[in-house]
């Protein structure tokens, strides 16, 4: 009788937790700042991209604004940003140098592979 009452009660606290971990995470909110202008696409060594293209960090006094690393181009655009880098969708490779943003292009390319399946091989020697 004891094992079963035992087990009795670990099943109800876990009901418990269960019950208020729903009721918590329902309630639960985050906090932000309304002047940081939306949520975070990206964060890159302290710094965050933001929906609108803002590039912001946080500091002891609160968010500060970082103007100058803002992205060149629009985010839709952008594959992947790292602060001071980011690549493009179309492959061009763009970096701040601490006064400007530059294009650097695309990588040079090599030769592309050539695509061929099993069924192509096997055409090729039933000729």
């Amino acid at each position: 009788m004891e094992k079963a009452k035992a087990f009795f009660l670990i099943c109800a606290g876990i009901l418990m937790l269960t019950i208020a971990m729903n009721i918590g995470t329902e309630s639960a909110r985050a906090d932000f700042d309304p002047d940081a202008g939306g949520p975070i696409v990206s964060y890159s060594t302290g710094y965050c991209l933001l929906t609108n293209g803002e590039c912001w960090a946080p500091s002891l006094a609160g968010w500060a604004r970082f103007p100058n690393l803002d992205p060149p181009v629009p985010l839709s655009e952008i594959a992947f940003w790292e602060t001071t880098q980011l690549i493009t969708t179309n492959g061009d490779y763009w970096e701040y140098n601490g006064a400007t943003w530059t294009n650097f292009g695309g990588p040079p390319e090599g030769t592309p592979a050539s695509s061929s399946n099993w069924s192509q091989l096997k055409g090729s020697y039933g000729k």
